[in-house]
Parts: C-alpha cells; sequence; structure tokens
C-alpha cells in the first residue's frame, strides 16, 4: 500500500512540475492528475475465500475406508443414512457396517453436529453403550486413548456370552464437529486404532472450522 501510495505522488508532482513551467496549476488540474494517475496503476484482484461446504452436504462415504485402512479380510460393506431413534439433533449420519469372509464384523459411523455441545452430548451417552455385563466369564477393558481426536476411548471385550464367543473393540472419538464410533469384532486393538486415526485426520480436514 506504502509503495502504491508513493507512485502515485511521484506521478503526480512530475506532471505538476511541468505544467508549472507553463503556468501555476489550478486545483481542478491537480485533481485531474491524480484521477489519471490513480487510473493507469494496475488494480488487484483479492484473493477469493473458500466457502465452508455444510456439515449436511459433506461427502462422507468417500472417507469412511480407504484401501488399507481396514485389518486383513475386513472389508466395508452396506451403507446406511438411518440413525438410530435416540440420534436425534443432527447435520449428518452416516453408518458403513463390516464384513470378513461374507460375515458381518462390526460397523463405523459417523454423525455430524452443528455444535460443540452436540457433539459432546453424543460422545457421552454412546461410548459407553452396552458395557454392562452381568456374566461372569466375560471381561470389559476401558481405557483413554492419547493422540486421537479431541477425546477418545476405546472398549476391549473378551470372553463368551452364554454359548458365544466374543472378542470386540470398540472406539469412539471426537474431532470437532464429529462424533465417530468404530465397532469391529477383533482383538487386534493396534489395528482398530491405526484406522481410526486415518479416519481422525481425514475427518480433521472437512469438519474442523478453519481459523
Amino acid at each position: 500500500m506504502r509503495t502504491r501510495v508513493s507512485v502515485i505522488c511521484l506521478l503526480a508532482c512530475t506532471m505538476l512540475l511541468a505544467a508549472c513551467g507553463q503556468s501555476t496549476p489550478s486545483p481542478e488540474m491537480i485533481q485531474t492528475s491524480i484521477a489519471q494517475t490513480q487510473a493507469a496503476l494496475p488494480t488487484q484482484t483479492p484473493i477469493p475465500t473458500p466457502t465452508p461446504i455444510p456439515l449436511s452436504e459433506i461427502n462422507l462415504e468417500d472417507i469412511l475406508i480407504l484401501p488399507g485402512d481396514l485389518p486383513s479380510g475386513y472389508a466395508g460393506s452396506q451403507i446406511s443414512d438411518s440413525p438410530p431413534e435416540n440420534v436425534v439433533d443432527y447435520e449428518q449420519y452416516i453408518k458403513q457396517k463390516l464384513e470378513k469372509n461374507g460375515i458381518e464384523t462390526g460397523f463405523v459411523w459417523v454423525i455430524l453436529y452443528d455444535t460443540p455441545e452436540k457433539v459432546k452430548a453424543g460422545y457421552a451417552a454412546w461410548s459407553d453403550y452396552g458395557l454392562s455385563s452381568k456374566e461372569d466369564n466375560f471381561t470389559t477393558t476401558v481405557s483413554s486413548i492419547e493422540g486421537l481426536g479431541e477425546e477418545a476411548k476405546y472398549v476391549m471385550m473378551d470372553g463368551e456370552i452364554s454359548i458365544l464367543s466374543l472378542d470386540m473393540t470398540e472406539i469412539s472419538f471426537v474431532r470437532c464437529h464429529a462424533f465417530v464410533r468404530i465397532n469391529m469384532k477383533t482383538d487386534d486393538v493396534e489395528s482398530v486404532i491405526n484406522y481410526a486415526d486415518r479416519l481422525d485426520k481425514r475427518l480433521s480436514e472437512l469438519v474442523c472450522d478453519s481459523e
């Protein structure tokens, strides 16, 4: 800006000095010279700022599961946008079932809310969902996960319920406007956390407000 003003003044003074050789310039001549000098300068095109995509229109399906995300043998299957009845007041919901060898093995879901308070409420309501068990031979371990989202925990269920053997890992975390649940019938906790971390990074680019 300072450079532009200097150029304007320099050009205006040059024209005035040239005019002074003939006669004293009038105020009208001075204003005309300044206007002509400004018109000769190149215009600056403003840099456009990106328009945020509404949360309801973000394409979550394309980022849910990418090649190399899941443990060996696991794959994504059916996708749904119909949430459970007690998931309310949200902007977008998506759930993709997981399978291994044609058998359903869990799911991943993402819910987008328009305020941090709603995200935290969703996390509080669902991150401990289904953890209670009265079976003596059934163990549930709950741990926090550092470095994943803004708040994260994983639940490891191990043992038997009636005649069914169960090994299940569930991870829940919050990232800006998103609440995520990953549920997988596996005891490979590290692989599930690695997938959660990849998904977290992809979500960060879409659901976090820019500064």
